[in-house]
């Protein structure tokens, strides 16, 4: 079993974006190290005391991407929702979404019980 050194942090920042993701996973396993112990080192999560800088954290897609909403439809909705008084124009705001989305769902993510996260 291999242990992570100093020397094999620096190697794996400066060359991580090289790796496809299946060489990442064949270093792991001729390593017998978890790929994310490495992906970890890597993005100095892990072995911050290291001189090497750290690969950047690239943002993930969509967990689900095929989803109706996301965090700029959910700032769209609570900018303008508000500002919709009669009912045919909620609908017709609500049927404007690539995916059609539930005036109850509108109204959860205006109220704050859904989408907790997204700042507006």
């Amino acid at each position: 079993m291999t242990k992570l050194t100093a020397e094999l942090v620096v190697e794996l920042r400066r060359n991580w974006n090289k790796f496809s993701f299946e060489e990442r996973h064949k270093i792991a396993e001729l390593s017998n190290m978890s790929i994310v112990t490495l992906r970890d080192a890597a993005t100095g999560k892990t072995w911050k005391h290291v001189s090497e800088p750290p690969v950047p954290v690239t943002p993930r897609k969509s967990a689900k991407p095929r989803a109706k909403l996301n965090p700029k439809l959910v700032k769209q909705i609570r900018r303008i929702w508000p500002t919709l008084t009669e009912y045919g124009s909620k609908k017709k705001f609500l049927e404007s979404f690539k995916e059609p989305i539930s005036r109850s769902t509108a109204q959860d993510i205006c109220n704050g019980r859904t989408w907790k996260k997204v700042k507006s």
